[in-house]
C-alpha cells in the first residue's frame, strides 16, 4: 500500500524523527533486529541524500518495515507504524523524485 508521506521534504523529517526514536530505543533493548533497523535507516538516510531514490539493489536489501512488526509494534506501535510509511515510501517511491543511479 503506498505511503501517506506526501513529499521527499516529508519522508526526509520522519526518516530523521524515526533514526532519533530507534536510536533510543536501541540504548534501552539490545534486540538484534532494533539494531538491524537502526542500521538500515542509516544506510537510508545515506542512500536517500538529496531526495535521490535508493538503486533497487539496495532497496531489495531493506527489511526494517518488517522487522518493525516483530521487534517494535508491541513496544511503541506509533513507531512501528512510522517505520511502515517509511518503509512503503521507498517502495512506492513517487515517479516525480529522481532515482540514484
Amino acid at each position: 500500500m503506498p505511503s501517506t508521506i506526501p513529499s521527499y521534504a516529508e519522508f526526509a523529517a520522519r526518516l530523521a524523527d524515526a533514526r532519533r526514536m530507534v536510536d533510543q530505543l536501541a540504548a534501552k533493548d539490545p534486540d538484534p533486529m532494533i539494531q538491524s533497523i537502526r542500521r538500515q535507516l542509516a544506510f537510508v538516510d545515506r542512500w536517500t541524500q538529496g531526495g535521490r531514490r535508493p538503486a533497487q539493489d539496495d532497496l531489495d536489501k531493506l527489511t526494517f518495515g518488517q522487522m518493525a512488526s516483530r521487534a517494535v509494534h508491541e513496544v511503541d506501535a506509533d513507531l512501528a507504524n512510522e517505520l511502515y510509511e517509511l518503509s512503503s515510501y521507498l517502495i512506492f517511491w513517487p515517479p516525480t523524485e529522481p532515482v540514484r543511479v
